[in-house]
């Protein structure tokens, strides 16, 4: 798991460790994240579950449940019935998978705060010398390790990845010595790796692209001005961009918006 987000984010996940914990219930278990529970679920011994999405349910009797990762309706039966449900044209999913797959998508929701000023060192370390120095001149001359930190972790949060650091180093010497703002800096980051964004989001050379109308712009507009008191600046939320997984679940992938706007999807 840790090589398949070091492969993906370009960041390499701590170490994760499993513990015995009397203080949660019986058969549960607890996500943590610097000591803080993120996430939590209970898991059925000897059951498997079925996620149906709120369509076409087993036969064999379970129990209506809902699935951790992803909070999509599921039934939980008896693993007995395995065989039964795989005639019936369902994936029964074992909960070693269940709990893999939530902790999965824990680590993926909270990326950035994962992204230690340590980490952000070791990976300006391995890059080749050239970038080395370039990421000493931006932190040396218009911005600090911390604010370089705070650039990725935008990053991170928006899902967009990392593993092409020199481009991301690149990017932010364009626009460092400019402008202050880490968000507009991040702005610039995005443009600049846009072929990345968008290799990483297509299906065998297609980017699937919702486009909403301009009325959708101005609902978005209200929902900021009433949540931040103010509205956001040069809005283009008339774009989004999705990704359907093997499950049939609609997911988001990329906003293409301001980054004052992305923090409300």
């Amino acid at each position: 798991m840790r090589r398949k987000f070091a492969g993906q984010y370009g960041l390499i996940v701590p170490e994760i460790k499993v513990s015995d914990d009397i203080g949660i219930p019986d058969k549960a278990y607890h996500i943590r994240i610097h000591g803080t529970t993120i996430a939590s679920n209970t898991v059925q011994v000897g059951e498997v579950i079925v996620v149906t999405g709120g369509g076409r349910k087993p036969s064999v009797p379970g129990d209506d449940i809902r699935e951790p990762a992803f909070g999509m309706p599921a039934v939980s039966i008896l693993e007995t019935f395995t065989e039964d449900l795989k005639r019936e044209g369902f994936h029964p999913i074992d909960n070693v998978s269940v709990v893999l797959t939530h902790l999965s998508e824990v680590i993926r929701n909270n990326l950035p705060q994962l992204l230690s000023y340590k980490d952000v060192k070791i990976l300006i370390e391995r890059l080749d010398p050239e970038y080395r120095k370039l990421a000493d001149e931006i932190c040396t001359s218009h911005m600090s390790y911390s604010g370089l930190q705070a650039v990725l972790k935008l990053l991170l949060a928006e899902r967009v990845s990392i593993r092409n650091l020199h481009l991301i180093l690149e990017a932010v010497a364009e626009l460092a010595p400019h402008v202050r703002k880490t968000e507009q800096i991040v702005e610039h980051v995005r443009v600049r790796m846009s072929q990345q964004l968008c290799g990483d989001l297509a299906d065998n050379g297609t980017l699937r692209v919702l486009r909403l109308g301009s009325k959708w712009d101005m609902v978005f507009h209200q929902a900021l001005k009433r949540r931040q008191g103010r509205y956001c600046q040069n809005s283009t939320l008339t774009r989004v961009i999705w990704r359907s997984s093997a499950s049939r679940r609609p997911r988001l992938s990329v906003n293409i918006s301001t980054a004052a706007c992305r923090s409300y999807w």
